[in-house]
Parts: C-alpha cells; structure tokens; sequence
C-alpha cells in the first residue's frame, strides 16, 4: 500500500481491496465502526464535530496541521473546493489524532 496516499485511501484500501476486517480496525484505533466508515467515505463530519461539538477552532485545527486557514474553510465547503492531496493528508491526520485524544469527551455509543 502506498505510504503517501491520504487517510481515506488507506482505510479504502484496507476495508475494500484487503477486506480487512473492520471490527479489528475499530479496536486498534479506538474509534467506532461508524466513525471508520465515515471516514473511509471521506467524509468531513469528524472535522465537523472538532468544530461544533468539541469546539475547536478552524484556525487552531489550520496550526495544528500545519496549513493555511483557508484549506480548512475550503475543505468544508459546500461542495468541497480542492485542495492538494498532502493538505487532505495533514488535515486528516491531525483530526484523527485530536478524534483520538478527545474520544473520551464523545457521547457514548
């Protein structure tokens, strides 16, 4: 699998291609079954939910990621304005870190 491919891909890949049992991926990330689907789906609904449920800020998840604050308010656009491919991987990765570390503030399911 390609190490440079962005979060989605791997997780298609993984689910899709290796039939990669998601239920295992759940535990391993601590995340939900749902969130991992949703997030295979490429959905944006967990930097939605940084932002409204958890409160963060755009401009504090654009720091943590190290992009521009504009990437983020393109991302969540409707529809989607483009962005390249390594801003959808930094993004990605620190709403999966920040989804892990608040994971305990999430409602349970």
């Amino acid at each position: 699998m390609d190490k440079k491919g962005n979060v989605t891909e791997q997780l298609k890949v993984l689910l899709e291609e290796y039939d990669f049992n998601v239920e295992t991926l759940s535990k391993f990330l601590e995340i939900s079954v749902a969130q991992i689907r949703t997030l295979a789906e490429g959905n944006v609904a967990f930097l939605k939910a940084l932002i409204s449920y958890h409160g963060l800020s755009k401009k504090t998840i654009a720091k943590m990621a190290g992009v521009e604050n504009q990437d983020i308010d393109k991302i969540l656009s409707i529809p989607p304005k483009r962005v390249s491919d390594e801003i959808k991987f930094q993004v990605a990765v620190t709403v999966m870190a920040l989804c892990f570390y608040l994971k305990d503030c999430e409602p349970k399911q």
